[in-house]
């Protein structure tokens, strides 16, 4: 097969050899890296849908709903806060109008 492509020039054949050693080993490459490349492509679906495991679509829901749970508790306990203040002030106005109006009399 050699004579066929480069009969009268060797160095040529050793070169041409070369090259489809060097392509078949390239696609060899090719497709280990495709290979390669689909498993890490399915380790990462597998880890965001779950795949009978909690992934990491579930993950984040049960994070977003916790830190709205914790908001509105906080906005809770900042209401009751206020309007405890606001009451407690209220009284003490009240108490001190009432101590005046006693001191009056």
């Amino acid at each position: 097969m050699n004579e066929k492509i480069c009969p009268n020039q060797p160095q040529e054949c050793v070169f041409i050899e070369e090259m489809k050693s060097d392509i078949k080993e390239l696609k060899t490459l090719v497709r280990y890296n495709h290979i390669d490349t689909r498993n890490s492509l399915d380790k990462i679906t597998e880890s965001m849908i779950g795949n009978g495991k909690v992934g990491l679509k579930v993950q984040v829901d049960r994070l977003e709903n916790w830190t709205g749970t914790i908001k509105r508790l906080l906005w809770i306990i900042l209401t009751a806060i206020v309007v405890s203040g606001v009451g407690l002030s209220f009284a003490y106005q009240h108490n001190k109008s009432i101590t005046v109006q006693q001191e009056k009399k």
